[in-house]
């Protein structure tokens, strides 16, 4: 298990940083990654910033957010949040944020999981679904892994944070074009068998993305 980060989350009073806390903590869980996020009062930052890998400022408290930087950025990292993810309550969002954010003052980025996996299937529910089976299926086994599915449009953006790309069935006749836009990264391509797609198989999957590793 890879050592556990710790974020403070500094929104007020109001319900809204529970309810933020609680989606980052969802979303967290879904990567496989070992987080924990807490909510608290800006009058509280002092008790804890000696604790936490980061502190996550609300985007209401903007005005704060310079001298929250200066008084405990030499302690933790310090981010002003977004205020689109924050008005939605995204914790995926806002976990790619705090991410990309510590991988520039800590490097942790790529140290978070053993394995980050792109699951390339459409928009559809289906590829949700199989994302998650797979990371059920290798929360069962104990293996450390990112699973997230998104479009096949948007590769480009992660070909820095991943080290698997994994194409849906439907989808295979990208692979050779799938191969190029990850050119020149250490990145492994594969096609989900048809049959472990078709039943949502998360097992079958990640034994797929293990042997492409040699694992």
């Amino acid at each position: 298990m890879k050592e556990k980060l710790n974020i403070l989350l500094v929104c007020g009073a109001g319900a809204s940083s529970s309810f933020m806390a609680a989606k980052m903590r969802n979303a967290a869980r879904d990567r496989g990654l070992n987080i924990a996020v807490t909510a608290r009062s800006e009058s509280e930052v002092s008790n804890y910033a000696n604790e936490v890998d980061a502190v996550m400022v609300g985007p209401h408290l903007e005005g704060d957010y310079a001298s929250l930087k200066q008084t405990y950025g030499g302690k933790c990292a310090v981010i002003l949040m977004d205020s689109d993810y924050y008005g939605k309550l995204d914790g995926n969002k806002a976990l790619d944020h705090l991410i990309t954010e510590l991988e520039k003052t800590k490097g942790v980025k790529k140290n978070m999981a053993k394995h980050n996996v792109l699951l390339v299937c459409g928009s559809g529910a289906s590829s949700g679904f199989m994302a998650a089976n797979i990371r059920k299926a290798a929360a069962a086994r104990g293996v450390e892994i990112s699973v997230n599915a998104r479009s096949e449009s948007t590769v480009e953006d992660y070909v820095e944070e991943i080290d698997c790309l994994m194409i849906g069935p439907h989808l295979a006749h990208l692979k050779n074009e799938m191969e190029e836009r990850c050119e020149g990264y250490d990145i492994k391509v594969g096609v989900i068998d048809k049959a472990a797609y078709a039943r949502l198989n998360g097992e079958a999957a990640l034994d797929q993305i293990l042997s492409l590793f040699g694992e």
